[in-house]
Formats: C-alpha cells, structure tokens, sequence
C-alpha cells in the first residue's frame, strides 16, 4: 500500500498478520451466524431472481466486497502508523523523563 511507507520486507509480515486476524474473525459466533443468514438469503434470490439479475447482483457485491476490503486495509495500516507514532512519542517521553532523573 503506497499510503503506509515501510520496506518491502514488513510488507508481508504485515498482510499474514491481517489475514491471522481474518481468519479468526470468521471463527467468532456470531460471525459464523451472519454468515449461515448470508447463505440463505442467497440461496433464496437464487430461487427468486432471473440469471441475468443474479449475474448483476454478484457483479454488484464483488464491487462492495473489493471496496470494502481496500478501506479495511487502509484502517489496518493506518492503525500501525498511529501505533508507531503513539509508541515513538510515548518512548520519547519516557526517555526524556529519564534524562531529568
């Protein structure tokens, strides 16, 4: 992501640690519960809609899926930056309170 600087090697630590959380999010009950509400519905517009209108309907979440996914990889990243000015400014604090003693 051009918006987060760091180098190309924490790149990848950074998108297995995303996808650890993922995954472990869908484990979750309730998310197990929505999704089991998300299959029937959707075995339900299968019954209900023409292909065409079910073509355009997946064409439509892809969209909303695939957007949502890039502003949640923006708010990933952009908590690690907050994280490590947090902690920078914490620890410069700190240090600088050491400095006095």
């Amino acid at each position: 992501m051009s918006q987060f600087p760091c180098p190309d090697w924490l790149k990848p630590a950074f998108k297995q640690r995303f996808d650890e959380l993922a995954f472990a999010a869908g484990e979750y009950q309730i998310n197990k519960e929505v999704r089991q509400n998300q299959e029937a519905l959707m075995k339900r517009l299968r019954g209900e809609l023409s292909e065409e209108q079910l073509k355009l309907l997946l064409e439509w979440d892809e969209a909303a899926n695939y957007r949502n996914a890039i502003e949640k990889e923006q708010m990933y990243y952009a908590g690690i930056k907050d994280g490590i000015l947090i902690s920078k400014h914490f620890f410069g604090f700190m240090s600088a309170d050491a400095d006095k003693s």
